[in-house]
């Protein structure tokens, strides 16, 4: 008992210390702390979970010291000319990356095995903007291009805060919505500005902005506010901010995923965290449950519809591409019918190390995938794909077409190549 009461102690700790790193200028984090409280008080009830598992004998389920079952095959590439124009992109042109998001990609919880150690931020192992260690053994969309270009600039390190020194360019918030969004954009490009390392005009960037899973949990409170079109609006809103003042820049934006499946992970401990933390989106009946799979649905359409209508694709050096690898990913589940949990962090919301090398290897697969052949899905047992030979750049709206058309192309030849021998073979005889 005293070591359970010693615990609870060491957990409330942490939660103030996570919570004191939140940027002074947000207004309302009320949510989120009010997720923190309820992790806070769900410790002493599960603290067995700390007696279920031997951290250091299996890191799958306990995700700790998880090393990415994912090999990287991929050959060295280099830069032999900087390019001018985003669509002759390469991974080894890339100098600088950022993200803006929520809990997701400031990696929340995803190294714990339990409630106890749950509130750290692992922005080193994020999936789109981690550094730590290399892509042999940490698997994040960083560490990829870290191989291309070992120069890299930007990406976070070890554990903290977004204003913790690591956090680099990876902006993201615990607890942020769409709202927020405009605000980290401006966050972004100040540090990128004032970072010495990095030259603004010439270096190219990548970012990743994943957002809206916090926007359905409120949803029901304010039907208004997290409506689809004040959700497009303030990702709009940071998108221009970043078309404005971060020339020669790609950026990605993740579709949301399918928030009203977490409920499929039920389980007593599971159950009270996502009704506490998520009752909008969670264990709904009927038209209600109908409504906020529509609203899941409209998210995913409207951003994809804004990112296509051309808005972006204004200049040679920016341009931005809807990645939809989260759109059609279902909720993991073993032989048995259990839901896998190695793919999730304690508090059954987040994602853990495993959870996350997956998703970083669908974010790099779809940078990798002409736009409108992009896989819907992640794929826990698929490969890293490698920049081809005859296309070594990343897909845009616009080279995706050039893209087909010259394949179009091609093949055409082809068959007029074959055709021609045909008749000169008949002819000859």
């Amino acid at each position: 008992m005293k070591f359970a009461v010693f615990l609870f102690l060491c957990s409330f700790v942490g939660l103030s210390l996570a919570e004191s790193d939140f940027p002074s200028n947000y207004h309302r984090q009320d949510e989120w702390l009010h997720f923190l409280d309820i992790v806070n008080s769900m410790t002493p009830k599960f603290d067995d979970d700390i007696y279920d598992v031997a951290e250091d004998e299996n890191p799958l389920l306990c995700r700790i010291n998880y090393v990415s079952e994912f090999p990287f095959t991929c050959p060295p590439m280099e830069s032999t000319e900087i390019p001018t124009s985003v669509h002759k992109l390469t991974p080894a042109d890339i100098s600088v990356i950022g993200a803006l998001g929520d809990s997701l990609t400031a990696a929340f919880g995803m190294e714990s095995c339990t409630l106890v150690n749950l509130v750290r931020e692992y922005r080193g192992l994020s999936w789109s903007v981690g550094g730590d260690e290399d892509i042999n053994t940490v698997l994040t969309v960083a560490n990829i291009i870290k191989f291309y270009n070992p120069d890299l600039k930007g990406y976070s390190r070890g554990t903290g805060g977004p204003n913790s020194p690591a956090a680099r360019f990876n902006v993201a918030v615990s607890g942020a919505r769409a709202e927020h969004m405009p605000e980290q954009a401006w966050e972004l490009v100040e540090r990128i500005l004032a970072d010495p390392e990095v030259d603004n005009e010439n270096d190219w960037k990548v970012v990743t902005l994943f957002i809206g899973g916090n926007d359905l949990c409120q949803y029901c409170f304010n039907e208004n506010k997290y409506s689809t079109e004040q959700y497009v609006e303030y990702i709009r809103q940071a998108l221009d901010i970043m078309h404005e003042n971060l020339p020669r820049t790609f950026v990605n934006v993740l579709g949301i995923l399918l928030i009203p499946e977490l409920g499929y992970y039920s389980t007593p401990k599971c159950d009270v965290i996502h009704i506490g933390a998520c009752g909008c989106a969670m264990f709904l009946q009927g038209d209600l449950n109908e409504h906020i799979w529509d609203l899941t649905r409209a998210y995913q359409r409207q951003t994809e519809a804004l990112i296509m209508s051309g808005r972006y694709d204004t200049r040679d050096d920016f341009t931005v591409v809807y990645q939809p690898f989260l759109e059609e990913t279902h909720m993991p589940f073993l032989d048995n019918g259990e839901v896998d949990g190695s793919y999730f962090a304690p508090d059954c919301f987040h994602f853990s190390s495993r959870g996350h090398a997956v998703g970083a290897k669908d974010i790099w697969n779809n940078m990798l995938q002409p736009v409108g052949q992009k896989a819907k899905s992640w794929d826990p047992k698929g490969s890293i794909d490698c920049p081809s030979e005859d296309f070594p750049y990343f897909y845009t709206n616009l080279n995706s077409g050039q893209a087909a058309e010259s394949v179009s192309t091609v093949t055409k030849s082809s068959i007029l190549i074959v055709l021609f021998s045909f008749l000169l073979g008949i002819f000859l005889r």
